[in-house]
């Protein structure tokens, strides 16, 4: 038996849109690099921000992005879920018709409704629609700009075809039904290998209730308290780390823990 590591990004290990610090990137790389453990990376972001802010770390990790539309390792697919083109095409008139900013996610790019929509996806591999009529095939997500106020209105439009994930920040997601990313990591993790999941947000919930030990980073999903195999920890990279390396080493196999002790 082993230990999987799955962990969110944006407000859990990385912090004001930037990379994770040294601090959080040592103690994964440390425990990436061990037998018997696995570290996967479950993230709304593209593959293309875990492709580059974990680069010395690549071959070592899982990927779980846009909320698990898609799952991959260094060397392969192992799940595309795509939004269907007759509803991207109804969200795009709606979401136009309100003046709302969007971005469509497609894996290798993105296509933005103007220039500065959602400008924390970066400027690389990025395309602005403008009036131009965009590839329907293919979406794996799309990033609303204002979505979380209009989140219980995008559940009624998606229906049974999609899920929509509003964040903290105020934009809110939208991927295909059954998309997320307890779904992903169960595509990455062995059975019999105990789960250690990290996370702060609305699409961190079905990860954190089904993990073996979870770990809120900040003050959301307040239900998370009445549960026994959760910690709570402040949105900070040293109590992060601690919190980690702690959890880690209590789940790490028997002959693992000398050496993960050492590490604290």
């Amino acid at each position: 038996m082993g230990l999987h590591v799955a962990t969110d990004l944006d407000g859990t290990i990385s912090f004001r849109g930037r990379r994770p610090d040294d601090t959080i990137l040592a103690v994964l790389t440390d425990l990436a690099h061990r037998d018997d453990v696995a570290v996967t990376i479950a993230t709304a972001r593209s593959p293309r921000v875990v492709t580059e802010w974990f680069a010395p770390l690549s071959e070592h990790l899982g990927r779980v992005c846009c909320n698990g539309a898609m799952v991959a390792t260094d060397r392969a697919t192992i799940m595309r879920s795509e939004l269907d083109p007759v509803l991207v095409r109804m969200l795009i008139g709606w979401l136009r018709e309100r003046d709302q900013g969007f971005c469509l996610e497609y894996g290798d790019r993105f296509a933005a409704s103007h220039p500065d929509a959602l400008p924390w996806m970066g400027t690389e591999k990025r395309i602005t629609l403008g009036e131009a009529s965009p590839m329907l095939d293919g979406v794996l997500k799309i990033s609303i700009a204002a979505g979380a106020i209009w989140s219980d209105m995008l559940a009624l439009l998606v229906g049974a075809a999609a899920e929509v994930y509003p964040h903290v920040t105020g934009d809110a997601d939208i991927v295909a039904r059954g998309v997320d990313k307890a779904v992903g990591v169960r595509r990455l993790h062995p059975s019999g290998d105990r789960l250690l999941a990290l996370g702060n947000d609305r699409n961190d919930l079905g990860l954190l209730l089904t993990a073996d030990v979870g770990i809120v980073i900040g003050e959301q999903l307040p239900e998370l308290d009445l549960c026994s195999h959760v910690r709570r920890v402040p949105s900070d990279s040293a109590a992060v780390v601690a919190a980690l390396q702690l959890a880690a080493a209590r789940l790490l196999p028997e002959r693992l823990r000398a050496s993960a002790r050492s590490s604290v």
